[in-house]
């Protein structure tokens, strides 16, 4: 079985974001009271896949909300780390200096970014909540806790 090339894996997040966008597309159309059929006229696909596409995106806002802005960011960073290390990866494994750099440099921002400790911190007060985001060392956090406990 023969691996993937960083142009082809380059290659499949580039469709993967077009796929993404077409399926936003779709939900505006949608939004904006298009049916099935419009859609697929004007962007020249068939009706089935624009369901397709529209329940794909419903999904992902569904995903993007449960899982709350904050891990949604993560998702995003990850995803970004990961297309960058994959275009270098396999010049750096080849001896590339400047890829294997361009490797440490992205290791180290993820390394960096994991150590961080990111936490919502909610309490009410009287008839309001008040939460408080804590992202950094974990001195961070225990200063975010100290401060809602006053």
């Amino acid at each position: 079985m023969a691996t993937s090339t960083s142009l082809e894996r380059l290659d499949e997040h580039k469709k993967k974001a077009a796929r993404l966008k077409e399926a936003e597309l779709v939900h505006r159309m949608r939004m904006a009271g298009e049916s099935y059929g419009r859609i697929a006229v004007a962007l020249k696909i068939g009706v089935p896949k624009v369901a397709v596409l529209h329940r794909e995106h419903i999904e992902q806002l569904r995903e993007l909300e449960s899982l709350g802005a904050l891990e949604a960011n993560r998702r995003v960073q990850d995803e970004r780390y990961e297309a960058l290390l994959t275009t270098v990866w396999s010049q750096a494994m080849n001896g590339d200096m400047d890829a294997i750099k361009e490797c440490r440099q992205i290791l180290d921002s993820i390394t960096a970014r994991e150590s961080k400790v990111t936490a919502l911190i909610t309490r009410t007060e009287g008839d309001k909540q008040v939460t408080l985001v804590a992202e950094g060392s974990s001195d961070d956090y225990i200063r975010a806790l100290e401060a809602m406990s006053r």
